[in-house]
């Protein structure tokens, strides 16, 4: 009877030990597969977070070469009339025809003396009409641009910082001449000729960056001020031929409308073109 008992004992004990013995492998599986689990998710965040969020772009986008835009104002010449069919933001809609140059300063709002790179850039003109949501701000549209710009015109670049001699462009002591033009049009007219410049209601910043192709130096607004104007300056040319061949009349010039150009040094950051392709792919 003794040996049965310890045969059966015997046999207990090793189903018991096999019980333990699976239990154990499943809660090891189990653990596995966990631990598995949870690095794959920590792996594809981390992905994630690396790739970021998915860039902004426009619902629709047709972009179609334009005329080509030089203008070259030369002493004794006669006046020089530019259309300017500059960005016009509408619910849900962005058109405009300008030069590679003027879209990717839009983009990432800088100055055309921010902007390093080929001349083709600046003499090549695109008609762009994009679609987006109605909802659509000026700060997400032009993250929409930039991601545009990248891809069709295979636009990259990098970044330099360095102090830049400049012309801020302020309001004299005596007040602004100049009354703004209401309603804001949508685009305007420019008239320039040797000791003349017109325009039909231009922003300042604008005004600056037409100041900027004149002086010496680049000129920077920093009136602070709002609007559009209706701008007619009249002077004596003074042309100058040290750094460039530029006209210092314009500093008497800019006091008939109430403003002064200042010199001052400032940190300015500039982008540097890489490489750009001059024809977009294809709509």
């Amino acid at each position: 009877m003794s040996i049965r008992t310890d045969r059966w004992w015997n046999a207990a004990r090793k189903r018991e030990c096999l019980r333990v013995a699976q239990q154990l492998l499943i809660r090891g599986m189990l653990l596995t597969t966990v631990f598995t689990f949870m690095a794959l998710l920590q792996i594809a965040s981390a992905a994630q977070d690396q790739a970021g969020p998915p860039q902004p772009r426009f619902d629709v986008v047709s972009i179609k070469s334009g005329v080509k835009t030089v203008v070259r104002i030369l002493p004794n010449s006669g006046p020089v009339q530019v259309p300017f069919q500059g960005f016009r933001y509408t619910p849900g809609r962005l058109t405009c025809n300008l030069p590679l140059s003027s879209l990717i300063q839009e983009a990432y709002s800088i100055k055309p003396w921010q902007l390093i790179g080929p001349d083709w850039v600046s003499v090549d003109r695109y008609d762009l009409a994009a679609t987006m949501p109605p909802d659509t701000g000026k700060p997400a549209a032009r993250l929409m641009l930039q991601t545009m710009l990248a891809e069709r015109f295979g636009l990259r670049f990098h970044r330099e910082r360095k102090e830049f001699p400049v012309y801020a462009l302020v309001v004299a002591k005596g007040g602004l001449r100049m009354e703004p033009v209401v309603p804001r049009p949508e685009s305007y007219d420019i008239k320039m000729s040797a000791g003349q410049f017109t325009a039909t209601g231009m922003p300042l910043s604008n005004f600056a960056d037409s100041l900027s192709r004149m002086a010496d130096l680049p000129v920077i607004d920093q009136t602070g001020l709002p609007g559009v104007y209706r701008i007619d300056m009249r002077w004596t040319p003074n042309y100058q031929n040290e750094p460039k061949h530029w006209d210092a009349g314009i500093f008497a010039a800019v006091e008939q409308l109430g403003l002064k150009l200042e010199q001052r040094k400032v940190p300015i950051e500039s982008i540097v073109i890489d490489h750009a392709e001059r024809t977009p792919t294809a709509n």
